[in-house]
């Protein structure tokens, strides 16, 4: 059979040239594809980089080992006054902002719930670079390395100093009513 100059290259088109026309799209496509998901992936986190340095507390994460923070958010200079830099550079600035009526106690929790990787929920004081006593609630969650043992614990404190404030005004309104009660009634 001899095929004409028309037919033959029909023939190649339809045996060379379309499929690697195919296979190139589908090359693009995939590749459009992942630069799609990277795009979004980066979109979503720098998102969630915003969000953590705008909420009004400090979000952290510190090695379990050494107990060295390797993220302190932003708002720890608003809530405490001390910069980011001394959180991240200094392994003992933690300890030495806890609150002297609270230290010992706290270091002691936080050294007995990471060593059994129990999450912690407490509240106790530090002392802002300016000398205020600020209360903190801590919740921190304890993640776990690929052998099961605590890696990284994560925390968010939140300054609940306003509400211990209250709470202790009330205490004290209390204790001022109770004594003219028992003024009136003697």
């Amino acid at each position: 059979l001899r095929y004409s100059a028309d037919i033959r290259m029909r023939l190649l088109v339809v045996t060379l040239v379309i499929p690697a026309s195919a296979l190139i799209v589908g090359l693009l496509r995939r590749r459009l594809e992942s630069q799609t998901r990277a795009r979004i992936a980066a979109q979503t986190l720098e998102q969630a980089h915003e969000m953590v340095q705008n909420i009004d507390a400090i979000v952290w994460e510190a090695d379990a080992r050494t107990g060295r923070f390797s993220f302190i958010s932003r708002p720890a200079e608003a809530i405490l006054g001390h910069p980011v830099e001394s959180w991240l550079s200094d392994p003992d600035f933690w300890r030495m902002i806890l609150h002297p009526d609270d230290r010992d106690w706290v270091l002691s929790y936080f050294s007995e719930s990471l060593a059994r990787g129990r999450d912690i929920n407490i509240e106790h004081k530090a002392r802002a670079a300016d000398g205020r006593t600020v209360w903190l609630r801590d919740v921190v969650r304890v993640t776990r390395d690929q052998d099961g043992h605590p890696s990284r614990p994560r925390g968010v404190a939140l300054d609940i100093t306003p509400r211990k404030q209250a709470d202790e005004a009330v205490r004290r309104t209390e204790s001022k009513l109770r004594a003219v009660f028992d003024t009136a009634l003697d």
